[in-house]
């Protein structure tokens, strides 16, 4: 309800001899006073006192007018109007009371607009996911709200237009994602709110290494080598845990390695020749994982193409040799 200041004229009545009742404004209101352009404002006014048949003469403050009681009228520009309505008695045109309003438009604000990235978006759990909300639109400062799909929730107050937030997810599942951003209009005692959605992806870690008598799963090696306790083998045990298990492909080879190699170590363990062949193909990945292990992975895969080149050397010579003899 806006506030408004009165006044009221006086006559005397001739004939009579005793002044008329005046006229007075008791309710005056425009709902709403303020908001943006264009902004429809509903005016309403009651009046006591007088004859009780009246007048009304309205001046929007924009040129405009109305001579309705309760009238509507739409501010198409931003500015402050100041509103005035005149009430007559209609028994005497000489007894009236003014009331006036304020009303304040500002310009519509550029649209508010939100997008959401995540890093990374799938992995196992546990799995801490980084959530960057970009904001355009309005201006500073903003206020988000995050659900994280899990129960979880999150407040954010920012003052930039980029915001961030991280999440851990402990299960395996597919979380909805959303984060709502409002944005408080500076002097309109409006907001804007909108939203923006992403999924996140969580599976299930891998199951650990079978146990093969203490082996930790490195079936042919130990086979080869005699024991799970030979440096080789644990130093191939190393490689797997620190690398291969570090990533999904590496993972999925494991996995069929554990699947696929028993047998075969077990076909091994009781053949020495096939022992020894194992142990010599065995070397390059052995040298590898050393040089993975003790200097990083880039030198491995160096040192690996500079193995296979010379096994790919050496094997061109032998079979040289043989061709040779033969033809001999």
């Amino acid at each position: 309800m806006g506030g408004y200041v009165g006044e009221s004229s006086l006559n005397i009545n001739e004939s009579l001899g005793r002044p008329f009742d005046p006229v007075f404004i008791s309710y005056l209101s425009a709902s709403p006073t303020n908001g943006f352009a264009p902004l429809e404002v509903s005016f309403a006014v009651q009046t006591s006192g007088g004859s009780g048949s009246y007048t009304y003469s309205w001046s929007f403050g924009d040129g405009e007018t109305s001579n309705l009681q309760n009238p509507t009228h739409t501010y198409n520009t931003a500015g402050t109007y100041n509103v005035t309505v005149i009430v007559t008695d209609s028994a005497d045109s000489n007894n009236t009371t003014t009331g006036q309003l304020t009303v304040i438009t500002l310009e519509q604000p550029v649209t508010l607009s939100v997008g959401i990235s995540a890093s990374p978006s799938s992995g196992e759990a546990p799995l801490t996911v980084t959530f960057t909300a970009n904001i355009s639109g309005d201006s500073p400062p903003y206020n988000l709200d995050w659900d994280c799909g899990d129960g979880t929730t999150e407040t954010q107050t920012t003052d930039s237009y980029t915001a961030q937030m991280s999440h851990t997810y402990n299960n395996a599942g597919t979380y909805r994602v959303c984060v709502m951003v409002t944005s408080a209009l500076a002097g309109g005692g409006a907001t804007q709110t909108v939203q923006a959605t992403i999924g996140i992806t969580v599976t299930s870690p891998p199951p650990p290494p079978p146990d093969d008598d203490g082996g930790g799963g490195c079936f042919i090696a130990t086979a080869a080598y005699g024991s799970h306790m030979e440096p080789q083998v644990e130093l191939l045990r190393e490689f797997r845990d620190r690398f291969l298990l570090a990533n999904s492909e590496g993972r999925t080879f494991v996995m069929l390695y554990y699947a696929c190699s028993p047998p075969i170590a077990g076909f091994i363990a009781q053949r020495d020749i096939l022992r020894a062949m194992v142990r010599y193909a065995l070397l390059p990945v052995v040298a590898v994982s050393w040089v993975a292990v003790h200097l990083g992975p880039i030198l491995s895969f160096v040192l690996l193409i500079l193995m296979l080149g010379l096994i790919n050397v050496g094997a061109g010579i032998a079979l040289k040799r043989v061709r040779f003899r033969h033809s001999g």
